[in-house]
This record gives C-alpha cells, sequence and structure tokens, in this order.
C-alpha cells in the first residue's frame, strides 16, 4: 500500500511542513506529557501543584481524543 500526499508549493507551504513534521509534533506532546508525569511522581510537589499538573496532562489528553490523536509509543 503507499499513500502519496500532494502539495501546491508556495501557497500550501504551510500545511506541507506540518505534514512533514508531523513526528516532531507528536515526540514535543510525548515529552511535554512524560516530563508531567515524572514531575508527579518523583518530585515533592505540594498538593496544589499535583493537582494542577494531573489537570494538565488529563486536558492534554483530551484534546488529543477530540481530534482522535494517541501518543503512547
Amino acid at each position: 500500500m503507499k499513500a502519496i500526499l500532494e502539495f501546491y508549493l508556495p501557497e500550501e507551504h504551510s500545511d506541507f511542513q506540518a505534514a512533514i513534521n508531523g513526528h516532531n509534533y507528536k515526540s514535543a506532546i510525548w515529552d511535554f506529557d512524560q516530563l508531567l508525569r515524572s514531575e508527579m511522581k518523583y518530585k515533592e510537589l505540594s498538593e496544589e501543584t499535583y493537582k494542577a499538573y494531573k489537570w494538565c496532562r488529563e486536558e492534554l489528553r483530551k484534546i488529543l481524543e477530540q481530534d482522535n490523536l494517541h501518543i503512547e509509543q
């Protein structure tokens, strides 16, 4: 199976960049999620900070899920 994406440059340059950098975006989101996870798991946080980090992780995952995206590697 083969998929071909076609862009009309320079008009669709931003769409082209988004398409070729998709893995980088996914990796950055994964890294941010893991940073929050690590902070929550290994650092001594105040209850307020812990709740804020937890909320951020949950909201990030909700946003991704709404767009049918998944960051698990």
